[in-house]
């Protein structure tokens, strides 16, 4: 009895708070249909009043978690004028069987982890988004079924969705979209094409919008066609791309663009899809693009490389798909490299002429951020049009080879980094051909102007002055036919005038035994005295107050000192453990020496020597991620510690750390296998102290 009024009291003071906001509130109360009013009641458990109706001002109805709702029989109208309002929670569904038609001045809500299916024949712009929409990051608007040529949706809905599902099984039709010209913001989560029947989706005809999806573009089935007008559409998309039997494409004078142009790493993925006609791709994103399968960009479309590496993963790109004006793709390039094993591959016209130097003949490769690019020029013949194709392989180190004289210098060894040259499918042009080859900060050029490009053990065609400085050398060859140019160079150099690289190829620190442990390796050493170890201390928040008052602090300054092995083609490995390191945030590097007393240093590399005087749980790195992302925390004194990742729902979907730690700063990974997109929470205990922090997933 006491619970009943109990009850019965909240519901008064939550009907005076409905009053005052002017709204009656009514919550789902079981799955069901919701035309029947007695599914609806002014409290979240029941013990409050029905709606006597679905055509009174101010009526506010909300779908629980948990409930799924459905108007399988008939439609669902809520016609009432001023106040109206339909909110799916977290965790509630609605699927439309019949049409839900919600008055033109209502709002629609969908709460992260709400979900609406559209499984009618109706106009969703005519019935259910007649309003004003409103949709969480994480919210789903799924359309299973279509009728009707078109709806412009910057005009219709209220943008962005949060995840939009496309699964039109049984439609017959296309479904063009109409999209403004300008900015669209389509969606802040993942748009995803499933089916799209025997038509297709249309972005546009004559206009020109910029898409935004803030999440993954995935189409396992249909058709997404960018133009079928003379428009240009744009894609910007800042999670990846993956397409499965599906095809991208455009049918008319105008042309698609996507353009990577997320913060993290994105990758491609193409296991049996399309990708037609004029759709270029464009790369701006300075974590760089992965491709898990083939690139092939068709004729008149162009890849653009602004920023950011694209990491072949083992593919190949193409571009192009013919000798003709129409089949030729372009590259424009500004910025990043292409990287990884793999090749790119180039058509070329008839009757062209390209200068060395000239983007319309580069191959962009790189190492990291020190670019290995490839240039070639030519003259081709009437009919001469055919594809080059390059594959660049890192090798460090270097060969020493029996001496031959290239051009005044005698050639006794190469470096194993080589690029591999195919040519094909007929191209030809005499001996008209020549190749440029570039590479910045390669280890060990002393003489630029002495390097030459060569095969393996001897040389074809003419050598050609070599430009550039030597930290970003370029080196010429010419009069090359189809044949000689389709070979491997290297680099080759007389071995006292370029000695080429003390090539360091990993530098690493850690903490053992309270000291700091240094370990690098050599791939291979020319003329190498040794390396002196050099350190810089940082001050923590309690020691910067003397900060301008000591010399040590921020300041480089040699600990030790390390015999290289002067000259090796084997790899070696070296160590050195700082014994006098004190608590404390340091910072070393590795000066190489070599007997003439020339210098370099190496890249630096950061440790932390010390006991946390505080607990504490960062933000996870990186983030938003996929698949893994990484989890730093510190524990002070001997603690308990776990920590655990729920979803937004408050589901525990993994426990990360569950034992006793001792003070130190630990990192832990965590790894998403079988989770979904979308915003998970970890949370860290230990003793009293309790954190919770938020991390994004976008797959």
């Amino acid at each position: 009895m006491k619970r009943r009024k109990m009850e019965l009291g909240l519901v008064l003071v939550l009907s005076i708070l409905m009053n005052m906001n002017g709204q009656t509130i009514y919550y789902s109360q079981q799955s069901g249909d919701p035309t029947v009013l007695t599914n609806w009641n002014t409290s979240r458990t029941g013990v409050g009043t029905n709606p006597s109706n679905f055509t009174t001002n101010n009526q506010y109805y909300i779908i629980q978690n948990g409930h799924s709702m459905n108007p399988t029989t008939s439609r669902w109208t809520i016609s009432g004028g001023s106040g109206v309002r339909l909110q799916i929670e977290s965790g509630g569904v609605l699927q439309s069987d019949s049409a839900v038609d919600l008055t033109s001045t209502g709002n629609f809500q969908i709460d992260d982890g709400g979900t609406y299916i559209h499984n009618n024949t109706q106009t969703p712009g005519t019935t259910i988004f007649d309003g004003i929409e409103s949709f969480g990051a994480l919210s789903t608007v799924q359309i299973n079924q279509w009728v009707g040529t078109g709806i412009s949706l910057t005009t219709r809905v209220t943008l962005p969705f949060g995840n939009l599902f496309i699964n039109w099984t049984t439609n017959s039709g296309d479904w063009q979209w109409s999209l403004a010209t300008g900015a669209v913001n389509l969606c802040t989560g993942n748009l995803t094409i499933s089916s799209t029947g025997t038509g297709s989706l249309i972005l546009c005809s004559s206009s020109s919008p910029i898409v935004s999806i803030t999440g993954n573009l995935d189409l396992t089935s249909g058709t997404m066609n960018m133009s079928n007008g003379s428009g240009n559409s744009v894609i910007n998309l800042h999670g990846n791309l993956s397409m499965n039997g599906s095809t991208i494409t455009e049918t008319s004078s105008g042309s698609g663009t996507i353009a990577f142009s997320g913060s993290s790493l994105q990758s491609y993925t193409n296991t049996a899809g399309s990708i037609l006609n004029k759709i270029n791709i464009t790369l701006d994103n300075g974590s760089g693009l992965q491709l898990n399968n083939p690139l092939s960009l068709n004729g008149g479309a162009t890849l653009t490389m602004s920023n950011g590496n694209i990491n072949l993963n083992g593919n190949p790109i193409v571009l192009g798909e013919g000798t003709g004006s129409t089949q030729v793709a372009s590259l424009s390039w500004t910025s990043g490299f292409i990287t990884g094993s793999g090749s790119l591959k180039r058509w070329f016209q008839n009757s062209t002429t390209i200068a060395k130097g000239d983007v319309a003949g580069l191959f962009p490769f790189g190492d990291g951020s020190d670019n290995r690019n490839l240039w070639i020029g030519c003259v081709t013949s009437s009919s001469g049009g055919g594809t080059l194709t390059v594959q660049y392989n890192p090798a460090s180190g270097t060969t020493s080879i029996s001496s031959f004289v290239d051009a005044g210098i005698s050639i006794d060894l190469r470096t194993n980094a080589s690029w591999a040259v195919t040519v094909a499918d007929g191209l030809s042009g005499g001996y008209n051909f020549g190749i440029r080859i570039q590479a910045s900060n390669f280890p060990g050029i002393l003489s630029y102007s002495d390097l030459r490009l060569i095969r393996a053990t001897d040389t074809v065609g003419v050598a050609e002055s070599s430009t550039g400085t030597n930290t970003n050398p370029q080196v010429n060859r010419i009069g090359l036919d189809n044949s000689r140019l389709s070979n491997t160079f290297y680099f080759g150099a007389n071995s006292a005038g370029n000695p080429l690289p003390v090539e360091l190829t990993s530098f690493s620190a850690a903490i053992k035994n309270n000291s700091i442990l240094l370990t690098w390796q050599t791939a291979t050493e020319v003329n190498n005295y040794g390396f002196e170890i050099e350190r810089q201390a940082h001050p923590n928040p309690s020691q910067r107050e003397g900060l301008f008052t000591s010399p040590l602090w921020g300041a480089w300054g040699a600990v030790g000192f390390v015999n290289g092995a002067g000259n090796s083609n084997s790899t070696k490995e070296y160590s050195f453990t700082d014994k006098s390191a004190t608590s404390g945030k340091y910072t070393y590097r590795l000066k190489q020496i070599d007997n003439d007393g020339k210098y370099e240093y190496s890249k630096e590399v950061e440790v932390d020597l010390g006991t946390p005087t505080a607990f504490a749980l960062e933000q996870n790195y990186p983030n938003p991620f996929n698949p893994t992302t990484s989890i730093q925390y510190s524990v002070v004194g001997s603690q308990n510690v776990t920590i655990k990742v729920f979803n937004v729902l408050g589901k525990e979907v993994a426990v990360l750390v569950s034992e006793k730690q001792e003070p130190g700063t630990y990192t832990v990974e965590f790894a998403t296998t079988g989770l979904a997109s979308g915003t998970y929470i970890y949370r860290m205990q230990a003793g009293e102290f309790v954190q919770t922090k938020k991390m994004v997933l976008l797959k």
